[in-house]
């Protein structure tokens, strides 16, 4: 039990420096090169600039391909769950944008929600309407 409690403090430790890191960058993002990315009009020839969330945000990983490759499958065994949400089978059956994001429960946001969401790093998606 006490190597146990002894991993979870270091993990517990190496997150809170990891936060730490990160708002560090976000402060030099933020007071440095944002305003560097707004006098050039940078988004107007590439990307819309960070926002906060998204850039503490944790990485993410993006599945794509043809329809019953195994997408779906491969997000059930890494979450090791299952969900209505999850629709398998031999037709096509998921052609619409899908996160899934961890929490307390399992609940569903649609994409255009979850575009508005402060708290989910998915505000760039905005931009491609209320249908998405």
């Amino acid at each position: 039990i006490a190597a146990k409690r002894a991993g979870g403090e270091a993990g517990a430790r190496e997150e809170r420096a990891t936060q730490r890191a990160m708002r560090s960058l976000w402060r030099l993002y933020s007071s440095c090169v944002l305003p560097a990315e707004q006098k050039a009009h940078y988004a107007h020839f590439d990307t819309r600039p960070m926002t906060e969330q998204e850039f503490m945000s944790r990485p993410q990983v993006l599945l794509i391909g043809q329809y019953s490759t195994g997408k779906t499958s491969m997000v059930k065994w890494l979450t090791g769950r299952d969900s209505p949400h999850f629709d398998v089978g031999p037709q096509p059956s998921t052609d619409k944008f899908m996160a899934v994001v961890h929490g307390n429960e399992e609940r569903l946001i649609r994409g255009c929600a979850a575009a508005t969401l402060p708290e989910l790093p998915f505000q760039g998606l905005g931009e491609f309407g209320a249908e998405f």
